[in-house]
């Protein structure tokens, strides 16, 4: 391939050779929209091989226009691609960061594919019907594999089984067919589906530490934290079993914050947060020094607090505030006397954040966690009226151990009037 100088530019001679030679290898890999722009590799051959290894820093010498779109300047980015406008994918690229696509692209089997896959997930175009059919072997490897991702988003979001059996079929089968860095990026996809490939919960948590280690080396910091996060969360869900695995799972969330932080993305770690918190009060007491896991519980919750707030995330406040309260009720401290009005005020202003009927078990747990903490001030009659309603949602239900809870304490509370010690507290 030869280049000529225009401007100042250099541009490619013979269009069919530019075709042929486009870059696809590092598309899905990296930041938006650098992950959706083509190239010919002729143009930027080191840049082609390092973006296809998650390769982000330094390719931008080959590429300018790649530099400028990591720096979030737009505009400089098509001043660089209007140099090219004649070809083709450099009218793809364009239409990417404009949002304008162009029709004469639809006829080209690869670029009108991609044309319709950037329309998605610029939230131009609100379906993919029709695409699976087009993701035949004569397709580059690397568009089959980015196509087969974003199709798997789309039915994952519209719940379409079909397709999303289709799209991990394809996946799968295309692991043996790409490099190392690829291969993670695929498995990190599709092991959110572990019941669809029948995988166990301890198969999930090995295949996020395989994409950890394997893409440690690159610069793909996003995939990276969002791999620590997800097997946080399996973790997690694996220490309801067995709470050996809740220690883990919190060092999975504190390295995943190196990503999701504070400042980068507020609300995600304001979530991360919550789930540390609720990770250190599932662990087992067993001594005395684990009683510094309830402040360190308490300490991220009120900073998930700072984040969150009733009107921008109802939801997550709501799970924020119910934790904090259940956290200050059963943690050890000099204060106990306050920790105890303070969840008491808590549980009072949650209770109407919930609908009864909508929710009634989670109404019962309110019911059941406040009743609690106003038997532990002494406050019988009003203890003895949030639990009896508590109690009788939960046997509406048949949830007999949260009744036989209830009636634990409503005993405490009437040995304790045996005892005479009806103004005091339990």
């Amino acid at each position: 391939m030869v280049t000529r100088e225009t401007e100042g530019y250099p541009v490619l001679e013979g269009a069919d050779e530019v075709v042929d030679d486009l870059a696809f290898a590092h598309l899905g890999l990296g930041p938006l929209p650098t992950s959706m722009m083509v190239f010919p590799q002729r143009l930027g051959p080191h840049a082609a091989g390092e973006l296809a290894k998650g390769r982000i820093v330094g390719v931008t010498r080959e590429l300018p226009f790649l530099g400028y779109l990591l720096e979030g300047d737009i505009e400089r980015a098509e001043e660089e691609l209007q140099a090219f406008s004649e070809y083709e994918w450099a009218r793809y690229d364009l239409g990417v960061l404009s949002g304008e696509f162009h029709q004469e692209l639809y006829h080209d089997p690869v670029l009108g594919l991609l044309q319709r896959l950037a329309s998605f997930i610029l939230g131009q175009a609100d379906t993919l019907d029709g695409v699976l059919e087009e993701l035949d072997g004569d397709l580059p490897v690397a568009v089959r594999r980015y196509a087969g991702v974003v199709m798997l988003a789309w039915a994952s979001e519209q719940g379409r089984p079909d397709v999303i059996d289709s799209c991990l079929s394809l996946l799968v089968g295309l692991l043996d067919t790409v490099d190392r860095v690829t291969a993670a990026t695929i498995k990190q996809t599709i092991l959110p589906f572990r019941g669809q490939l029948g995988l166990t919960a301890q198969e999930v948590a090995t295949g996020y530490r395989e994409v950890i280690s394997t893409l440690k080396g690159t610069d793909l910091v996003e995939d990276i934290g969002s791999a620590w996060l997800e097997l946080a969360s399996v973790l997690h869900e694996m220490g309801r079993e067995n709470p050996g695995y809740l220690r883990e799972a919190v060092q999975c969330y504190q390295e995943s914050t190196k990503t999701f932080s504070r400042t980068a993305s507020p609300v995600t770690f304001a979530s991360i947060q919550i789930d540390i918190a609720v990770c250190y009060l599932a662990m087992p007491m067993l001594e005395s020094s684990d009683a510094v896991r309830f402040a360190v519980a308490i300490s991220s919750l009120r900073e998930a607090m700072g984040i969150l707030t009733k009107e921008s995330h109802p939801r997550e406040w709501y799970t924020c505030q119910l934790n904090l309260a259940n956290a200050l009720v059963y943690a050890p401290s000099a204060h106990t006397t306050a920790n105890l009005v303070e969840a008491i005020t808590i549980y009072s202003s949650l209770v109407g954040e919930l609908d009864v009927t909508v929710d009634p078990l989670g109404y019962a747990r309110l019911m059941f966690n406040w009743g609690n903490a106003l038997a532990h001030v002494g406050d019988f009659v009003e203890a003895r009226s949030r639990l009896h309603e508590a109690r009788r949602i939960f046997e509406e239900f048949e949830c007999y151990d949260e009744v036989r809870e209830v009636r634990g304490i409503l005993d405490s509370i009437e040995r304790s009037h045996a005892r005479g010690a009806v103004d005091g507290a339990l």
